[in-house]
C-alpha cells in the first residue's frame, strides 16, 4: 500500500457548505512540473489558504491527504454540481523529478482504498474532464507518458494489477510472489522470490506500456460513441468545424483525411495509432501579449491574461461566470496573479503581470 500522510486544512474558506455526497472519486493532475512539486509541496499549498481545494495529492512516494471526505472541495469547475458536492478529488503530481507511472501506480492503491472505505463503485472513478471538459488528466488522457486512462481503469479492477496496489519498492511476502507469478504469466522471466526489487519494478512498468500500446481503439466510418466524440473534439482543435455528435459520417471522414494529408500520413480516414497520436500533439498555443499589467487595468490584454491563468487552474473567480474571466483585474485578478507566481517565481510574488511571470506563464501552459 502507498504510504499515507494526513495534513488536513483547518480553514474552510476555499470549500463549499454542506457534506459531500461522496459518490464519485474524481482524477486530476497537477500540471505543476517544477521539480520539486510532489505531493508535500502541494499540501503545503492548500495548508497555505490556496483558493482552490482538493482531498488528496499523490507522487511516486506517498499520499497526503488535505481534507476528510466529508468536505466538499472546490475542484470540479461545475460549480454546486456533482463534481464538487458529490465527488472525493485526487490530484497525479507530474513534477519532472518524479517518477510519473509510479505516481500513477500509487494513485491507484489510494482509489482502491477509498472505493472499499466509502463504498463508492469502479463506474464513478472519472476524470476531471466528466465534470467541466478541461484537458485533465491531460497525461492520462493523452497517453504519453505510458499509461492512458484505460490502463489506469484496468489496474484498478485486475486481478494481475490488483496486487501492486499494496506494494512499493523494496516489498516482500506473498503479495510480492503473485506479483511476480502473474507477470510470468505475461512472458516475463522473473526470479520468484517474494522481494519487490528493480527486475520487478522494471517488468510491471514494462507490462504497463505494452497494456497501454494494446490499448489503442482503431476509429473508422459508421463508429458511433465516446472515441468519435473525442475525435471530433480533437479534430476542432485544429480548425476543422465539426458537429460533436459522436457519429463517424462523412464530414467527420473528410475531415480526418484532410488531417492525415497535412501530417504527411496514409489519407484513408481511418484513425488509427500513428493519426491518433498526431492528434495529442496540439497547435501551439499562442503566448499572451508581452504588456506589463497591474491591478486596475482592464480590457483584452487582462481577460487573455485571465482566460491563460484559468487554462491551467489558476482560476480569478472559480464557480463564477467564465470563472472570473471578465477583462478587468480586479482583486480576485490580483489574487490569482500572487497564488501563480506563489508556485512558478516565487522570489517574485508582486502581483504584477510582468515579463518574468509571463514567460512562467508561457511555459506552463506550453508543458500543460
Amino acid at each position: 500500500m502507498v504510504r499515507i500522510k494526513k495534513q488536513f486544512v483547518t480553514s474552510r474558506k476555499n470549500t463549499f457548505p454542506g457534506t459531500n455526497g461522496r459518490k464519485f472519486i474524481t482524477i486530476h493532475e497537477t500540471a505543476n512540473y517544477s521539480r520539486g512539486a510532489g505531493a508535500q509541496m502541494h499540501a503545503n499549498l492548500q495548508s497555505s489558504g490556496f483558493s482552490a481545494s482538493w482531498h488528496w495529492q499523490v507522487d511516486d512516494k506517498v499520499a497526503i491527504q488535505s481534507f476528510p471526505h466529508t468536505v466538499r472541495c472546490w475542484h470540479a469547475g461545475d460549480g454546486v454540481g456533482n463534481g464538487n458536492y458529490q465527488s472525493i478529488a485526487i490530484e497525479i503530481c507530474v513534477n519532472v523529478d518524479g517518477d510519473f507511472r509510479q505516481a500513477v501506480v500509487n494513485a491507484v492503491a489510494l482509489v482502491k482504498k477509498i472505493m472499499r472505505d466509502e463504498g463508492i463503485p469502479i463506474n464513478n472513478v472519472v476524470q476531471h474532464n466528466h465534470w467541466s471538459g478541461k484537458d485533465c488528466p491531460h497525461h492520462l488522457r493523452k497517453g504519453d507518458k505510458g499509461i492512458n486512462w484505460a490502463t489506469f481503469k484496468r489496474l484498478i479492477q485486475t486481478t494481475a494489477e490488483l496486487a501492486t496496489s499494496n506494494l512499493s519498492f523494496g516489498s516482500r511476502g506473498e503479495a510480492v510472489k503473485q506479483l511476480q507469478t502473474d507477470l510470468n504469466k505475461l512472458g516475463y522471466k522473473l526470479t520468484v522470490d517474494r522481494i519487490y526489487g528493480p527486475q520487478t519494478q522494471k517488468a510491471l512498468k514494462e507490462a504497463l506500456a505494452r497494456q497501454t500500446a494494446s490499448s489503442v481503439k482503431i476509429v473508422k466510418y459508421g463508429d458511433k460513441g465516446e472515441a468519435v466524440k473525442r475525435l471530433q473534439t480533437d479534430l476542432n482543435k485544429f480548425g476543422y468545424k465539426l458537429t460533436v455528435d459522436s457519429s463517424f459520417g462523412p464530414a467527420t471522414e473528410r475531415a480526418v483525411k484532410a488531417f492525415q494529408s497535412s501530417q504527411k500520413l496514409t489519407a484513408d480516414g481511418i484513425v488509427g495509432p500513428k493519426t491518433q497520436k498526431a492528434l495529442k500533439a496540439e497547435p501551439v498555443k499562442q503566448p499572451i501579449r508581452k504588456k506589463i499589467l497591474r491591478f486596475g487595468d482592464q480590457g483584452e490584454d487582462v481577460r487573455a491574461m485571465q482566460a491563460a491563468l484559468a487554462s491551467i487552474s489558476f482560476y480569478p473567480d472559480k464557480g463564477a461566470k467564465n470563472n472570473g474571466v471578465d477583462g478587468y483585474f480586479g482583486p480576485k485578478t490580483l489574487d490569482a496573479v500572487k497564488r501563480f507566481q506563489s508556485v512558478y517565481t516565487p522570489t517574485e510574488v508582486d502581483g504584477i503581470f510582468g515579463p518574468k511571470t509571463q514567460d512562467a506563464l508561457n511555459k506552463a501552459i506550453k508543458n500543460n
